[in-house]
């Protein structure tokens, strides 16, 4: 894969870049609207800000779903890569950042991404199922996709992670070795990730197992069990 340095580099001069960042290769009218909104509508507090969002945003989107709340301050990057369901609540500080062609974001019905949460999508898809809701300060991210089923919990500061970084070589940095990554990640319906659990790529989660505090899963959990400590192991079925 290429190097981290290779996907965060921007294209042509700064504001090339910064355009590519934030809206892709839309039309500069999208641009200057996304920025008009970004500067001017994004930081609007309380009821009306939500009413305001509700009425404005919806252009940006791949699609935008009856009753979505949007909360103050929350960062879209090439929202028209990003669909929401009906009554998805995106709460103040998130953010929704879609990096890579391609990539894109889908929230289902009554998803909630609570405060200052990250889905972070350089590649595949970041797919999240009806009734799920993921906790403030958590980071979600996908290379070659990840998926979060209907109905799932994840605490404050919990981690999918979307890849990795090489280390091969101690003589070069790492953001300039090859981005790892195993394969898709999965979370099966029902699933629950207590704060701080991390989850790596290329893992599946089964059906309505739950995640304890402060655990790194680096392999494939079976549905109905418990799972705890560094690396993950089974205390419960």
């Amino acid at each position: 894969m290429k190097t981290l340095r290779s996907l965060l580099a921007g294209s042509g001069n700064s504001f090339a870049g910064y355009r590519l960042a934030v809206t892709g290769k839309r039309s500069f009218l999208y641009f200057l609207f996304h920025e008009f909104l970004t500067i001017f509508v994004a930081p609007f507090p309380g009821r009306c800000g939500i009413l305001l969002r509700r009425l404005l945003y919806p252009v940006l989107f791949r699609r935008f779903g009856r009753s979505v709340s949007i909360r103050e301050n929350v960062t879209l990057r090439r929202p028209y890569a990003i669909s929401l369901g009906d009554h998805v609540t995106l709460e103040a500080g998130c953010v929704l950042d879609v990096k890579g062609d391609g990539a894109a974001i889908v929230l289902g019905t009554g998803v909630i991404i609570r405060q200052g949460a990250v889905l972070s999508c350089p590649g595949g898809e970041i797919r999240i199922g009806q009734g799920t809701c993921v906790g403030e300060e958590s980071r979600l991210g996908s290379m070659l996709g990840l998926t979060l089923g209907a109905n799932c919990r994840l605490g404050r500061n919990s981690c999918c992670i979307g890849a990795g970084h090489g280390y091969a070589r101690t003589d070069v940095p790492i953001i300039d070795q090859p981005v790892t990554c195993r394969g898709k990640s999965t979370l099966g319906n029902g699933v629950i990730l207590e704060e701080r659990a991390t989850v790596l790529d290329g893992v599946t989660i089964g059906e309505k197992a739950t995640v304890r505090a402060d655990t790194l899963v680096t392999r494939d959990v079976s549905p109905l069990t418990v799972v705890s400590g560094v690396p993950a192991r089974v205390v419960d079925r």
